[in-house]
């Protein structure tokens, strides 16, 4: 079979709906983080219109690229994923958020963890300083969302379970980059 004149198949196309789809839960979940913690949401009142912009950098090659991550500041003090090309993004004022994304496993078990994040974030003043403010101070208490559901020890065991899955994870990842590096 010849491959050159082979049709393209749709994997950008899959590739791209499913980041939507995970930007709106990105979305969903951020939220729901900062309206747990009322003095982040109060913060963000005070930039309402401006634009959070999310940098994923040194994003793996060998993965396919998501979703720009790009958010208006609602007048609730939560964010509102939007498109890079719509016109209130083009005229409102931007703050830049660096996330080293290199390894995207260890920074999604980072932000699952809760220790602060290696971050960089270029934009207007005010607006950068409470952005640091939410980054050191707010956390997803995993915890506390699981004891609604499942009582207080189930809770704990689930989380338990989840930072040692996600430590091995981490670990074989972390192995896996080693091995590959190695032959390369």
């Amino acid at each position: 079979m010849n491959f050159k004149n082979a049709p393209q198949m749709p994997f950008s196309g899959l590739v791209q709906s499913l980041s939507q789809a995970g930007l709106e839960r990105v979305t969903l979940l951020a939220n729901h983080v900062l309206s747990a913690e009322p003095e982040a949401t109060r913060r963000l009142q005070a930039h309402v219109g401006h634009a959070l912009h999310v940098h994923l950098d040194d994003w793996p090659r060998h993965l396919p690229r998501g979703a720009e991550l790009l958010f208006l500041i609602t007048p609730a003090g939560l964010l509102e994923a939007v498109a890079a090309d719509d016109a209130a993004v083009a005229l409102a004022p931007t703050l830049h958020v660096h996330l080293d994304a290199s390894n995207p496993l260890a920074l999604v078990g980072a932000l699952a963890r809760g220790p602060l994040v290696a971050t960089q974030v270029a934009g207007p003043g005010a607006l950068a300083s409470d952005i640091n403010w939410i980054i050191a101070h707010v956390r997803w208490d995993i915890e506390a969302d699981l004891e609604r559901w499942v009582g207080p020890s189930v809770a704990m065991a689930l989380v338990t379970a989840g930072h040692f899955a996600s430590s091995a994870v981490q670990q074989a990842a972390s192995t896996l980059g080693a091995l590959i590096g190695k032959r390369q």
